[in-house]
């Protein structure tokens, strides 16, 4: 038995990693700017310097089929300054990361689920009842020639 479709399949299968790409970018984009804003809103030190919170932004980086980059930048003269000296004591990058890593996670889950949710097609789903239909029917035959041959010598 051929195999029937596969051209269609394999463009179904371009589409929906299309799909899976932008739905990664919807959600890295969204969570990265929800973690700039939990940076801004949670560091431990005294503001002195406000073009440095102002700077704090979230963006993706980088979208592949086998990962997706955020990045965090601010300041880098003052945001390196606080996150590294005196022994972290006024780290604000990694604290606020490992406080909300859970609700992080749950961001990017939900666009997922969201952005590719399966909508059924009717064209998709005529055809594919008839092609279940068309392999019954093959299986069905074979099985009648099958037996009408087992009979005879």
């Amino acid at each position: 038995m051929a195999v029937k479709g596969l051209a269609r399949v394999t463009a179904n299968l371009a589409r929906y990693e299309a799909r899976v790409l932008d739905a990664g970018e919807i959600g890295m984009a969204a969570m990265m700017e929800r973690l700039a804003d939990w940076m801004r809103a949670e560091h431990s030190w005294q503001n002195r310097r406000p073009h440095t919170e102002s700077t704090i932004e979230g963006f993706v980086e980088s979208v592949t089929p086998t990962h997706i980059t955020g990045r965090v930048q601010a300041d880098i003269d003052a945001a390196m300054w606080l996150e590294l000296a005196r022994g972290g004591k006024w780290s604000w990058m990694w604290p606020v990361i490992v406080e909300h890593q859970d609700e992080m996670l749950a961001m990017l889950s939900a666009a997922m689920v969201y952005h590719l949710t399966l909508v059924r097609n009717p064209a998709v789903m005529e055809e594919y009842e008839a092609a279940k239909v068309s392999v019954r029917t093959d299986r069905e035959e074979r099985v009648r020639v099958g037996r009408m041959g087992r009979g005879r010598i």
